[in-house]
């Protein structure tokens, strides 16, 4: 049966519109974008979070996704080429590094950045060639690359010095005088700095300003009543000059920050300066974070961690610098490279507690994946396990054999008499001497920290009651 015309484009004109309409249960653009937005928003706060705690891995991956939803925001590609960086692996650092370097905003950071992975892989020339460029994008931290371990290797390279010197002479801001304020941060701004500035001299205000830009990115300029983080801990030599002027009788600690402040929110306007300088104001600062409820108690000292026997993390918590792998190598570990993270490694909290034993196992789990790394590319070709008979019979002796253990220590002894069965065999697992400690630490801890004080001893309770 033949098709007339008018059935054909009635076909058609139905065929397109249900090309052209949304599917089924897909939500409208409005709905896509604002579910992007919130991915966004909790990717962000993932890799804050993770950059805080030092938390590598974790830090990549947030950053790798926010970039495969936002290509083109610099913060992001930055985040995700240093956080590569610190996670060790170089190599894909470089070109992560050269990308960033293509956002003006980021470009002198990123620079140093690239410079420091080329010398941490012996690539001198490169990692000079690199400070050098950073230097003419305006890089101005001198002081901190000379104490910077990722650049060690070119440490007395004269050329380092001869960069610093041409851009320290060529960067150099203006003398502050009265007359150089206004050039002074106007230099200021062209090398990437922003901030508000009120100058009050013989009782009259002289320069009440704002310079650079607050948001560099999308080009927003900075204005005197941007407001960055109001309310965050001030501060020691602030709160010192705030008593000062105190006990001179400049102000009362109790007057309202109103008196101070123009712009203030609605709800803020009845905090105190007194408020403001002890964390009282109700706003959040660090110390009022959740997630440092288990920093600084239920903390486990040098000699209390050696004296009970505790190995693996909870010794290396304590200040310990001990791992079997390292300094009584056995199997191929004398093959790889690797840290060691412990407590004097300058991380927050306090030497031996809960925050610490938790941050060196996540470390530790970087640290396993360099190792990992390593191994599958020294790995040769052949046969992935050994032909062994069901039973042998080893030579009559002893042998006490020990190994690191995720938990600590884990050690085997055997007597054998020339038979397919041991005479004698005991272990020593970790779980049994690093729990009992906590019969000492966890005197007068409340029962909600004890919970945290068992978790970061990360005991198994069935190698416990064998």
């Amino acid at each position: 049966m033949r098709v007339s015309s008018l059935v054909l484009a009635a076909l058609l004109a139905s065929l397109l519109i249900m090309a052209l309409s949304p599917v089924a249960g897909e939500p409208p653009a409005d709905a896509r974008q604002e579910r992007t937005e919130a991915a966004i928003r909790a990717l962000a706060d993932r890799a804050d979070n993770a950059v805080r705690a030092q938390k590598w891995i974790d830090a990549e991956d947030a950053f790798a996704q926010l970039v495969s939803l936002r290509p083109d925001e610099g913060q992001f590609v930055f985040g995700l080429a240093r956080a590569t960086h610190m996670r060790g692996d170089y190599e894909r650092a470089i070109p992560a590094h050269m990308r960033a370097a293509e956002f003006p905003a980021f470009r002198a950071p990123s620079l140093y950045n690239l410079a420091c992975a080329y010398a941490r892989l012996g690539r001198a020339d490169d990692a000079i060639d690199a400070l050098r460029e950073a230097a003419e994008a305006g890089f101005d931290a001198w002081d901190a690359m000379a104490s910077d371990p990722d650049l060690e290797a070119i440490r007395d390279d004269p050329r380092l010095g001869e960069i610093r010197e041409d851009a320290v002479r060529t960067n150099a801001f203006p003398a502050l005088t009265w007359d150089t304020i206004p050039q002074r941060l106007e230099a200021m701004a062209d090398r990437g700095y922003s901030g508000s500035v009120l100058i009050v001299r013989g009782g009259r205000v002289v320069l009440d300003d704002a310079f650079g830009f607050a948001d560099r990115e999308h080009n927003i300029p900075n204005r005197p009543d941007t407001i960055y983080c109001v309310g965050s801990t001030p501060i020691d030599f602030t709160k010192a000059a705030i008593l000062l002027l105190n006990e001179r009788g400049k102000l009362t600690l109790d007057d309202p920050i109103t008196e101070y402040f123009d712009r203030v929110p609605e709800d803020k306007r009845a905090i105190t300066i007194r408020q403001l300088m002890t964390g009282a104001s109700g706003l959040q600062n660090f110390h009022d974070l959740p997630s440092d409820r288990d920093v600084d108690h239920s903390w486990i000292d040098r000699d209390t961690a050696v004296r009970w026997g505790v190995t693996g993390p909870g010794l290396r918590a304590a200040g310990v610098d001990w791992d079997l792998r390292r300094d009584a190598p056995y199997s191929v570990y004398d093959r790889f490279d690797f840290d060691v993270p412990h407590g004097e490694s300058g991380i927050a909290g306090v030497l031996g507690d809960c925050f610490q034993r938790h941050w060196i196992r996540a470390k530790e789990v970087e640290q396993s994946v360099r190792i990992v790394r390593q191994a599958l590319a020294q790995m040769p070709e052949g046969p992935v396990m050994a032909n062994l008979p069901k039973s042998f019979r080893p030579a009559a002796g002893e042998v006490y054999v020990r190994g690191e253990n995720p938990r600590g220590e884990l050690a085997c002894y055997f007597v054998s008499e020339g038979k397919d069965t041991a005479y004698r065999c005991r272990c020593r697992g970790p779980s049994y001497s690093n729990i009992a400690v906590i019969t000492e630490v966890a005197e007068g801890v409340l029962i909600a920290d004890l919970v945290a004080l068992i978790g970061s001893m990360d005991i198994v309770l069935g190698e416990v009651d064998r």
